[in-house]
């Protein structure tokens, strides 16, 4: 059963990311952790770091053996919506700004009903192992988060991803990224 209420990802700002549940232990934030990991650049210290450096508005990151999404640019707030109950597409939404009073509900729909046609095919995809993702703040790590985390369902598979840059409607402007299967 589809839900009407959205599960905002809210911070001070930077990437939002996209993990396997499993994979989100491995995430260290903020936190030096350049003694557990290479990365590609001698000025990184941090997992943030890494991911302010994909560029682009999505990228690709290798976390131990799977994938990980990195929404780039200075994000506040961010949101997974299903497309529908087969966990088989969704869509990641960013606020790029918002009507106050706008209700969930509406965002939801008017999100859902826009045509395949009109998203720009990124050339990204993502393959996931296990069916439970997380979305958070590039800044944090858990177990113990200091944003909220989103965790939901998406199936083993993996995703072509595709976006709108800018979709407007009722004093509200989102970056509409969709995971769609790959058949």
């Amino acid at each position: 059963m589809l839900k009407n209420k959205i599960n905002w990802i809210e911070c001070d700002c930077g990437p939002h990311i996209i993990l396997e549940k499993r994979l989100s232990k491995f995430w260290g934030g903020i936190e030096d952790v350049s003694h557990s990991r290479t990365y590609n650049f001698p000025e990184i210290e941090c997992d943030y770091d890494w991911a302010c450096e994909i560029e682009g508005y999505v990228g690709k990151i290798q976390i131990e053996d799977g994938e990980g999404i990195v929404i780039s640019e200075d994000i506040c707030k961010s949101a997974w919506i299903p497309l529908d109950d087969s966990a088989d597409s969704g869509i990641l939404i960013v606020v790029n700004y918002m009507n106050e009073n706008i209700e969930d509900s509406i965002i939801i729909d008017k999100i859902r009903e826009i045509n395949e046609n009109e998203y720009t095919n990124l050339d990204v995809t993502f393959t996931t192992k296990e069916d439970t993702l997380c979305l958070f703040a590039a800044t944090d790590k858990g177990p113990n988060w200091t944003y909220k985390v989103n965790e939901f369902k998406l199936n083993v598979g993996s995703y072509k991803i595709d976006m709108i840059e800018k979709y407007n409607f009722n004093g509200c402007s989102f970056r509409i990224h969709r995971f769609t299967k790959i058949k």
